[in-house]
C-alpha cells in the first residue's frame, strides 16, 4: 500500500503517465477497454507505489499494462469458449477493421506480432530501449537488434505495398 505522502507521488505519477498508459492499452484493445486497463494499472500502481522505482515509472506501468491486457485477453477467450459451448450467439465486433486501411496500417498488420509490438512500443509510445527491454523482459542489446530488424522488415513491406504497380495505367 502507498506510504505516507504517497498521495502526492501517486498524483504526480498519474498526471505524468496516465495518457501514455491509456494510449498503450487503447491501441491494443480499443478505446473503451483501454480506459479500463489504464484504470486497473493505476489502481495497481497505487497499491504497489512503494515498489515502483522513481526512475522507471513508465517501464513499470507499461509492463503492468501488458500483463493486464494479457490477462484480459485470456479471460475474453475463455468467455467466448463458454458462450460457444452453451450455444450462445456471439455478435461479431463491428468496431474492428474498417473497409480501407492506410499503407502504414497494412504494413504493420503484415508484420509479426513481435515486430509490431516492438515498433509500437519504441516508436509510437516513445519508450526508451532500456525501458522497452524491461517491459519485454529482454536485454537492451537484444531490443536494439530486434528493433533494427523490425524496422527493416516494415520498410520492405511498406515499400512493396506503396509501389505496387497493380492499378496503375500501362
Amino acid at each position: 500500500m502507498a506510504h505516507d505522502g504517497g498521495e502526492a507521488r501517486f498524483r504526480a505519477l498519474f498526471d505524468a503517465h496516465y495518457d501514455r498508459v491509456y494510449a498503450y492499452a487503447a491501441r491494443r484493445a480499443g478505446a473503451t477497454i483501454g480506459e479500463d486497463i489504464a484504470a486497473n494499472v493505476l489502481a495497481l500502481a497505487w497499491q504497489k507505489l512503494d515498489e515502483i522505482p522513481a526512475d522507471r515509472e513508465v517501464a513499470w506501468l507499461l509492463t503492468a499494462a501488458r500483463h493486464v491486457l494479457s490477462t484480459t485477453a485470456r479471460g475474453d477467450t475463455r468467455r467466448r469458449s463458454r458462450e460457444a459451448a452453451v450455444g450462445s450467439v456471439v455478435v461479431p465486433d463491428i468496431a474492428g477493421p474498417v473497409a480501407e486501411r492506410s499503407a502504414i496500417t497494412d504494413a504493420l498488420c503484415a508484420l509479426s506480432s513481435t515486430d509490431r509490438e516492438l515498433l509500437l512500443l519504441c516508436l509510437w509510445d516513445e519508450v526508451s530501449l532500456s525501458d522497452a527491454a524491461r517491459v519485454l523482459g529482454l536485454t537492451p542489446g537484444t531490443v536494439r537488434v530486434r528493433l533494427h530488424r523490425a524496422r527493416a522488415r516494415f520498410r520492405t513491406v511498406y515499400t512493396r505495398q506503396t509501389s505496387d504497380p497493380i492499378g496503375e495505367p500501362a
